[in-house]
C-alpha cells in the first residue's frame, strides 16, 4: 500500500504597501501592461524576489493599481444587464452624472467612480480587459 506524503504548502500575503511598490516597479519597467493577468504575474515575480512565500490575487493587484496615484487603468468593457451599483474596477462608490432634459428635469445619464477613472452608462458595463499604464503626471 502506497502512502502519499504531502508537503505543507504555506503562503503569506504581502502588505498593500509592498504590492503598490511592486506595481510601480513593474509599470516603471514595462510602461504599459495589457492584461490584468500579466500584471499580476509580473507583480508576483517582483514580490517573490523579496519573499518566496508571497502570493497575491489578480483582483487585489487591479484594485491597488486603480487606486494608486501613479497608474492609469483603461477599461475595455461591454454593456451588462444590471443597474450599476459599485465600481467594477476598484469597488469604490459610483457618482451619478446628471444632465438637464429639454423640459428642465434632472436626468441621470451615467455613472463615474469617485476613486478611479471608471465611467459607465445607465447599465453596468462589464469589464472585459484592463490595460495598465504608468502615468507620472498623476503623482
Amino acid at each position: 500500500m502506497a502512502v502519499a506524503v504531502f508537503k505543507e504548502m504555506s503562503y503569506r500575503l504581502p502588505s498593500s504597501e509592498e504590492v503598490v511598490v511592486a506595481i510601480y516597479k513593474v509599470l516603471r519597467e514595462h510602461g504599459t501592461v495589457d492584461t490584468q493577468r500579466r500584471l499580476r504575474e509580473e507583480v508576483l515575480r517582483e514580490l517573490r524576489a523579496w519573499d518566496d512565500g508571497y502570493t497575491v490575487s489578480e483582483e487585489r493587484v487591479r484594485m491597488l493599481a486603480a487606486r494608486a496615484n501613479f497608474a492609469r487603468v483603461d477599461v475595455h468593457s461591454r454593456e451588462g444587464g444590471k443597474k450599476a451599483r459599485a465600481c467594477p474596477v476598484c469597488g469604490g462608490d459610483l457618482r451619478r452624472v446628471k444632465n438637464r432634459s429639454l423640459w428642465g428635469d434632472e436626468v441621470t445619464v451615467g455613472y463615474t467612480c469617485e476613486t478611479c477613472s471608471y465611467r459607465g452608462g445607465m447599465r453596468q458595463r462589464v469589464p472585459t480587459r484592463y490595460v495598465f499604464h504608468l502615468d507620472e503626471r498623476r503623482r
